[in-house]
């Protein structure tokens, strides 16, 4: 009897052995499962950051993008502005210097009538110097402000800053030289521009050989034709 039991003993804390043995490979498996899904779930969750990351990354890139459009928009427009309010600042110079260079021509024309008058009196002379201190003073403000005379005498005709009022024929000089200024003309330098306020008027020269040529052909043409002409009268008899 007491075998039995001794046996039966032994056999139920054998049978206790094994299940606590297969409890503790279920918990060391349950273990590993817990940690794999740790694993997978902290890999999810670098992987989801990742994305949001990458997201984030493209919004700044795009965002970039538009600042710097935005940058150039907004320089273009400073500088649209910039040239406007300049281009108005240069159409009020140009106005009131066309009106400078008016009282500057009356100056001279002034000068130059008094300077024809024989009269030799003191007060005289001194009006006339004061007026030529005056139109020197006028010259050299015209001078500062970037103002200045277009040349003309010997140059060649230039349509952009010359006036032809009249040709001379003149063998002399080459052909479309300017031989005499009728009137002066002025230019405004502005920005190394040269904006012209008033064209000179000029009398300029034109060659009389290439008029004689022209002559001839054309008499050297007639006489042909002529020719031509009694030559068919002549064959019709």
């Amino acid at each position: 009897m007491e075998k039995e039991e001794i046996k039966k003993e032994l056999t139920e804390e054998k049978k206790t052995e094994d299940n606590t043995k297969e409890e503790i490979e279920e918990i060391v498996d349950l273990a590993r499962e817990v940690k794999l899904s740790e694993e997978e779930l902290i890999k999810e969750a670098i992987q989801e950051k990742n994305k949001q990351i990458a997201e984030l990354q493209e919004k700044n890139k795009e965002l970039n993008k538009q600042l710097l459009y935005l940058k150039a928009e907004f320089d273009n427009f400073r500088k649209r502005v910039e040239k406007e309010k300049q281009h108005k600042f240069l159409l009020g110079k140009i106005s009131v210097f066309e009106k400078i260079i008016y009282l500057y021509e009356m100056f001279k024309v002034a000068i130059e009538s008094l300077q024809k008058i024989n009269l030799e009196t003191k007060d005289f002379s001194k009006v006339l110097e004061g007026l030529n201190i005056l139109y020197k003073e006028f010259e050299n403000f015209l001078a500062r402000e970037g103002i200045t005379k277009i040349e003309c005498l010997d140059k060649r005709v230039n349509p952009q800053f010359h006036e032809v009022v009249e040709f001379v024929e003149n063998d002399t000089k080459e052909e479309d030289t300017i031989i005499e200024v009728i009137s002066d003309g002025y230019i405004f330098v502005y920005n190394n521009e040269e904006i012209v306020l008033r064209p000179a008027k000029v009398k300029v020269t034109k060659s009389t050989k290439k008029k004689n040529a022209i002559k001839e052909k054309t008499d050297f043409d007639e006489n042909l034709q002529n020719v031509e002409e009694n030559n068919i009268e002549e064959g019709g008899g």
